[in-house]
């Protein structure tokens, strides 16, 4: 009886709930992220959806248009999936106008119209819960950016009007989203879009947009961030994206000194552009994949560093107050175009021996002096700005520079005779006055 009775303790034991006996806790779960919206498409009602946008968007004025009897994947632009149910919609460029109507296909991954009079607004967007990519560009869609949150697996956005108007949201039910582009006549302040832990792309306009630049702290994997056209004040922020490869932040508002761009050693463009930025020019050393280094229009001083850009095609400086002579540019091997005009530059113009790949030289409106250097390192040059400087002694026939194409000298002290540049064939647009 004894041992009847400890075998049923035990049983007992065995089955008291580990919780209770011994206080042991179960790991909790981990979260996972919610599975895939499984959508119930119907070819039926997708051809009906779709043959809305053909009745409601002058579809018969269409420059290549729809046989509505005609299966729905023969409908240019349209593609569907292994079920049949409509999977992308681009129309570009075909004559479309009038509203986008409201569409609920399941199944939709890819939306995209482009044409200058598609109108309207933005349509509340009924039922498109597997759409990962919408593109809507457009001269006449006005509105604000609404509903936008109703499509939660949108990775790609790109929204273009001059007449879209209101505040930007953050999109903060839009986590997944990669590549933001946004243009129109936006207003108010730019949100930091704290959620948006994934974005590789951020491009951003709007001539009414105010207050200061976001400081894109959660943004790690940011490739490309432009924010130009604004009314945006204040100065550059640190930008925590270590991988940043473009940077345009032209016409804008800003302010204050140029940061330490060296951090980004992925650098290929910089423009900066149309600011009120003051201060020198900091050291780039380490941005040797650096392409485009665009500065003008600014406040900035002080003499020009010495560039060791061994990538760098486009150097443009121009409508500054830069002063003292040239620096050694011979670090410059692949430069094609440069700009360093409306200056305070002076000193004689170096040889630029190791300059062959230029095509474009604007020095013009500087204090530079001295003769005229030889150019016969540059055999590509099709176009010469050495004006309104203050360059002394006799004009060379330029007959080493066979593609020459543009040619202004005046507003200097030559002398001497005019050369008739017999070597320069294509040289039509010459002053020297």
């Amino acid at each position: 009886m004894k041992r009847i009775l400890l075998v049923i303790s035990l049983i007992c034991i065995y089955l008291l709930p580990t919780e209770v006996y011994g206080q042991v806790k179960k790991k909790p779960r981990k979260k996972s992220t919610p599975p895939p919206v499984v959508a119930r498409c119907s070819r039926f009602k997708d051809s009906s959806e779709i043959a809305s946008i053909f009745n409601s968007m002058n579809g018969p004025e269409w420059f290549t248009k729809w046989d509505l009897s005609a299966p729905i994947e023969s409908w240019q632009g349209v593609t569907v999936n292994k079920s049949g149910c409509v999977s992308q919609i681009v129309i570009s460029n075909n004559n479309l106008s009038g509203n986008i109507p409201a569409l609920n296909l399941p199944a939709l991954v890819q939306l995209m119209m482009e044409d200058k009079n598609i109108s309207g607004s933005l349509p509340l967007w009924i039922n498109l819960p597997n759409l990962k990519s919408l593109i809507i560009k457009s001269d006449q869609i006005s509105g604000l950016l609404v509903n936008i949150d109703k499509c939660p697996h949108l990775e790609y956005l790109d929204i273009a009007s001059p007449k879209m108007t209101g505040t930007i949201p953050n999109f903060d039910k839009i986590p997944d989203l990669t590549d933001l582009y946004l243009s129109g006549d936006f207003s108010g302040s730019i949100p930091d879009f704290a959620k948006l832990t994934k974005l590789q792309t951020l491009e951003i306009s709007g001539s009414h947009l105010s207050g200061k630049l976001p400081e894109l702290k959660n943004q790690a994997t940011l490739n490309n961030l432009k924010i130009s056209d604004t009314q945006l004040e204040g100065a550059i922020p640190s930008f925590s994206a270590s991988n940043l490869m473009n940077l345009d932040l032209s016409n804008n508002k800003l302010t204050g000194s140029i940061p330490n761009l060296s951090v980004w050693s992925r650098l290929e463009n910089i423009n900066l552009s149309g600011n009120k930025l003051t201060g020198s020019i900091p050291n780039m050393s380490g941005l040797n994949a650096l392409e485009e280094l665009m500065l003008q229009d600014n406040d900035l001083s002080g003499n020009l560093p010495n560039l060791i850009l061994p990538k760098l095609r486009t150097l443009w400086l121009q409508k500054n107050h830069l002063a003292g002579p040239l620096p050694d540019f011979s670090q410059l091997a692949e430069l094609r175009s440069i700009d360093l005009s409306e200056n305070d530059l002076n000193g004689a113009i170096p040889d630029f021996n190791k300059l062959s790949q230029v095509e474009q030289m604007s020095l013009h409106h500087n204090k530079f002096s001295g003769s005229i250097p030889d150019f016969t390192q540059m055999p590509r040059l099709l176009t010469l700005s050495l004006n309104d400087n203050e360059l002394t002694g006799k004009i060379p026939d330029f007959r080493f520079l066979p593609k020459l194409m543009k040619l202004d000298l005046s507003n200097n002290k030559f002398k001497g005779k005019t050369p008739k540049f017999k070597k320069c064939p294509h040289l039509a647009d010459v002053n020297i006055r």
